[in-house]
């Protein structure tokens, strides 16, 4: 289990230097940030598969 939870901290530590590194190469302030992490986000779920786990914008999960 804890290789697991390292594993999704290393993933999700990826996916916010994404998100800073489109921040800079749009040249937005570091406030938008979470704007664009709620952009992939949709993205992301729009395109998941029916039954799939996806992450609500609250932080709820559930399915596809």
């Amino acid at each position: 289990m804890a290789a697991l939870k390292r594993l999704v901290d290393a993933d999700n530590a990826g996916r916010r230097q994404l998100y800073e590194e489109v921040a800079k190469a749009l040249n937005l302030k570091p406030e938008q940030v979470p704007q664009i992490r709620q952009i992939f986000a949709k993205q992301w779920r729009d395109k998941a598969q029916t039954g799939w786990a996806v992450q609500a914008d609250d932080g709820q999960w559930g399915r596809k």
